[in-house]
């Protein structure tokens, strides 16, 4: 589900949203051991394909007038269906996947994700800058602090790295031999 959501994205076949709004948000209260994400309204641009994927002030991801995921001002992206997590970020910023692998990805307390030698940030225009060139170019909506910045960069991450979610083909009807 999630990767279909990148994909959708990422190659333009997702609704477009219509215009984004920021409501006033503050980062929400720290647990022990958990990353504080800011939760806005926020949209996710594929830039070429003026296609997008909203982010909403309660959690909420939608893609083309559905929710399928939501993310948690804890650090959690859960599927709505099942409720299960997808990926976590972690207090010091490390992002693991619902197995607990560590993805080597770390996401900055002012938005930008670390691998390896590359850095992907969110400048003040709301462009996403680094990472591959051959990549749409993308613009994020309502991204107006760091924190939102951060919220708004892992769900990007989770987005592009998910597995996808496939539903098992139904058995063929078997017909009684005469």
């Amino acid at each position: 589900m999630i990767k279909t959501l990148a994909i959708a994205l990422l190659l333009g076949t997702a609704a477009c949203g219509g215009g984004s709004k920021t409501e006033p948000t503050t980062p929400m209260a720290k647990t022990d051991g958990a990353p504080s994400l800011a939760l806005g309204e926020m949209k996710l641009t594929d830039v070429n394909k003026n296609k997008s994927i909203s982010i909403h002030a309660d959690g909420s991801i939608e893609l083309d007038g559905t929710s399928p995921a939501k993310v948690t001002a804890d650090g959690h992206i859960i599927t709505v269906a099942d409720n299960k997590t997808v990926m976590t970020l972690g207090a010091d910023g490390t992002v693991k996947a619902a197995d607990g692998t560590d993805l080597g990805v770390k996401i900055s307390a002012d938005g930008s994700l670390t691998m390896k030698d590359q850095t992907i940030s969110i400048d003040e225009a709301g462009n996403v800058k680094g990472g591959n060139a051959d990549a749409p170019p993308l613009k994020v909506e309502g991204a107006t602090s760091p924190e939102l910045k951060r919220t708004a960069m892992f769900v990007l991450l989770t987005l592009v790295t998910s597995e996808p979610t496939t539903v098992p083909p139904q058995p063929a009807a078997v017909t009684p031999a005469t």
